[in-house]
């Protein structure tokens, strides 16, 4: 699987400049909507990368799930990932999918 760097995504975007927010309108300002970021810029990154076409929220549990199986600390995935108060809404929520023990 290849990583999209920060880099790679601006230059996907065409774009060079840093700004507060990654995406932006026409009139450079940011998106109201997560429906406008998905139709302007998730759905056709994703059929440029010949990925099937998955909401945001799916990559969320995608991402919580990968980091579970490749032994990421679970109480940092849980507080600065995913903006859980604690890790049991981590475990009730992905216990399921994990496949091994903590290291």
């Amino acid at each position: 699987m290849q990583v999209l760097t920060e880099k790679g995504l601006y230059f996907f975007l065409g774009r060079s400049d840093k700004k507060k927010y990654l995406f932006l309108t026409q009139y450079d300002t940011p998106y109201m909507t997560s429906d406008d970021i998905g139709r302007y810029y998730w759905e056709p990154c994703l059929k440029a990368l010949g990925i099937r076409k998955r909401t945001v929220y799916h990559m969320r549990h995608t991402f919580a799930c990968m980091m579970l199986n490749n032994n990421m600390p679970p109480n940092w995935i849980a507080k600065r990932m995913l903006g859980h108060k604690n890790t049991n809404l981590l475990f009730k929520t992905y216990g399921n999918y994990w496949s091994g023990q903590t290291p």
